[in-house]
């Protein structure tokens, strides 16, 4: 589990998952033997994001390049937040304009 992509390693075959913490309440025993809602931590892992059918343009008749937007946008929609307090964001950073190679894409928890 990387916290971070690098976008130079994204080929269109690839299907990504995002998996991230998430708070949840379960039904659990206290030391009576009563059943009482705990907070615990679960792992929560989205659904495939399929980078080749989702995440591409066709700027030209046969042509096909990855919309890294695009891939944040899914991965966006991949997460899954939490409204006490946890909220996963995927941010693209770490390029510049004429060197794309070192771009990454993050899973940031604000």
């Amino acid at each position: 589990m990387a916290k971070s992509i690098k976008v130079a390693e994204i080929s269109q075959d690839s299907i990504l998952y995002l998996a991230h913490p998430i708070r949840t309440k379960r039904k659990a025993k206290d030391r009576s033997g009563r059943d009482v809602w705990k907070k615990m931590v679960d792992l929560h892992i989205s659904g495939p994001i399929d980078v080749g059918a989702e995440c591409t343009n066709s700027p030209r008749r046969g042509a096909k390049i990855i919309d890294f937007s695009k891939i944040v946008q899914a991965m966006m929609k991949g997460t899954k937040n939490d409204p006490a307090g946890w909220f996963f964001a995927p941010f693209l950073s770490g390029f510049h304009k004429a060197d794309f190679t070192e771009a990454t894409i993050q899973l940031v928890n604000r």
